[in-house]
């Protein structure tokens, strides 16, 4: 199957269920479906980018990496495809680039990108931030202290971010716990209740295809409001009764 046309066949759709929601969290990161190497053809694993709408729990768009690419040159060919007017665009900092701010900003979104040592001139400079110019949209800056205490020991660490949003504590701090809706409520879920990781798929464009119809089934489950049960529950009862399996087919 041609992968390309499945996943704006995937986006279409998705962007079919979406409400909309003004200032909507959709974080970005990659996963790799580790299961997907070939050694014998010395084809290592699969990675994808995915987008994920925190407010509507929805997968809205995923792209693959080509084996000689990375983060930083796929994600702007993702943001192209999705609609992202109004929304808020989280992303981690590996991928914090002047080119990918500039696309968030052409998408009529802000940004709220998370700068670390990749950056270092800038992280030094963060209180007198002499290239904000080249950040397109860049209004403010954010930082989060976070403290953790284990066994009595207190350890701190402090994150800064930059911003399109302009300085609002409560717009800033959604934001950045936000981000993590994408570890939490799809990374995590397509590991333990879909097995992703152990999927073994690897030929062809199968990978690829596989990790969209597993975010089709999230969505629809996820979406799902006639059982008030977690996703392993609402694949069992589908497993055993066929009229709820058929009203998911239909969603």
């Amino acid at each position: 199957m041609d992968n390309t046309l499945f996943a704006e066949s995937f986006r279409s759709w998705t962007e079919g269920l979406r409400k909309k929601i003004s200032g909507e969290i959709v974080a970005i990161d990659g996963k790799t479906l580790r299961g997907s190497h070939h050694k014998s053809s010395a084809k290592s694993a699969i990675h994808m980018v995915s987008a994920f709408g925190r407010e509507n729990g929805l997968v809205l768009g995923q792209i693959k990496l080509d084996e000689k690419s990375n983060e930083i040159t796929a994600i702007p060919q993702l943001l192209r495809t999705l609609e992202l007017s109004e929304c808020i665009v989280t992303i981690d900092a590996m991928s914090t680039q002047k080119e990918i701010a500039r696309e968030i900003r052409e998408a009529d979104a802000d940004y709220v990108l998370t700068l670390k040592g990749n950056h270092e001139t800038a992280l030094e400079e963060v209180s007198w931030f002499q290239d904000r110019g080249l950040w397109e949209g860049l209004r403010s800056f954010g930082m989060v202290e976070s403290l953790r205490e284990i066994d009595g020991v207190i350890t701190r660490e402090t994150r800064f971010f930059l911003t399109s949003i302009q300085a609002n504590a409560k717009t800033f701090a959604r934001a950045v716990r936000g981000h993590w809706a994408i570890e939490n409520s799809l990374h995590w879920s397509l590991d333990v209740c879909f097995a992703e990781d152990a999927c073994r798929i690897r030929l062809g464009y199968a990978a690829e295809n596989m990790a969209i119809l597993r975010h089709i089934a999230l969505n629809v489950l996820k979406n799902d409001s006639t059982k008030k049960r977690g996703i392993k529950g609402k694949q069992k009862n589908a497993s055993w009764d066929h009229s709820y399996l058929l009203s998911l087919l239909r969603f």
